[in-house]
């Protein structure tokens, strides 16, 4: 069953490699400077500092995974390596840039740069000095010893979670046609449905019987919860075509706000040319009486 799904080939073209990286590095080297300067002078240590590990790990990411993408690499897995990799190195770089910019503002004298960057040694020295006496202070309270390696490690666990959940993201989104060697972007809400039993559904839509979505009608007035299906197709043969079928639910908040979350219950499901027209027949069909 899961052959009816649709997977990446794995694929990784040497230059689509080398795209992710330079993208990467380029993005990660201006962003590890920003992070470390905002790390130093922000007026406001804490919770805002991981919501800046989160923003730069995030958007390194986001920008090697970019590149990857641009380079047709069809690997989730070694795509998530080799950003895992760029990471690594942006986030060394910060270090280094914080560990320059914290001695600068100290008024230590001919301190250089490169001569951080170049010397891992000298860094973890300089490192474990400034852990001793503590880097910043929440209050009266300054963390320093065990407490502060914690921080840090905290702080090292966001920068790679974001990065490496924006490059998972960026490169399992979207389809690959191999014929025509190009991404399959995505239309989202050809059609919205009534609820419907998942597993049922699931069963149903696997088995190639499009008449059960047929069936189920249009989402009721006034439902909190209905079903969205979204096609991914090739815009050159459009032979590639897959079919997503998402659960989604309506909520209001404290502050009256509405919020919608979804969840996957066909995800890229492989259709053939009939069957994509009568997904997007059905949605052009529920549509007609609301226009």
């Amino acid at each position: 069953m899961s052959a009816q799904y649709y997977r990446h080939s794995g694929t990784v073209p040497p230059a689509g490699a080398v795209t992710g990286l330079g993208a990467g590095a380029l993005a990660g080297a201006v962003l590890a400077v920003a992070y470390a300067y905002a790390d130093v002078y922000i007026p406001i240590a804490g919770y805002v500092t991981f919501i800046l590990s989160g923003g730069f790990g995030f958007l390194t990411g986001l920008a090697a995974a970019w590149g990857l993408k641009r380079g047709k690499v069809r690997n989730v897995a070694l795509g998530v390596l080799i950003v895992a990799a760029v990471t690594a190195v942006a986030y060394y770089v910060s270090w280094g840039v914080w560990l320059y910019a914290t001695l600068r503002r100290a008024d230590v004298e001919d301190v250089s740069l490169t001569a951080i960057l170049l010397n891992p040694l000298v860094m973890w020295s300089l490192i474990g000095k400034i852990n001793e006496v503590g880097a910043w202070s929440i209050k009266s309270f300054t963390p320093t010893g065990v407490v502060l390696w914690l921080f840090w490690g905290l702080e090292a666990a966001i920068v790679f979670g974001a990065s490496l959940l924006a490059a998972a993201g960026v490169l399992g989104s979207e389809p690959f046609c191999e014929r025509c060697e190009t991404w399959c972007p995505g239309s989202e809400g050809v059609a919205k449905l009534a609820s419907a039993d998942r597993e049922e559904l699931k069963r149903r839509v696997e088995a190639g019987d499009l008449a059960y979505l047929a069936g189920l009608g249009p989402v009721p007035a006034g439902a909190t919860s209905w079903l969205q299906l979204d096609l991914h197709a090739c815009p050159s043969c459009q032979g590639m075509t897959t079919l997503t079928v998402k659960s989604v639910e309506e909520t209001t908040n404290s502050k009256g706000e509405t919020q919608h979350s979804s969840k996957d219950i066909v995800d890229k499901l492989l259709l053939g040319s009939g069957e994509a027209a009568t997904v997007r027949g059905l949605g052009q069909k529920l549509a007609a009486p609301a226009s």
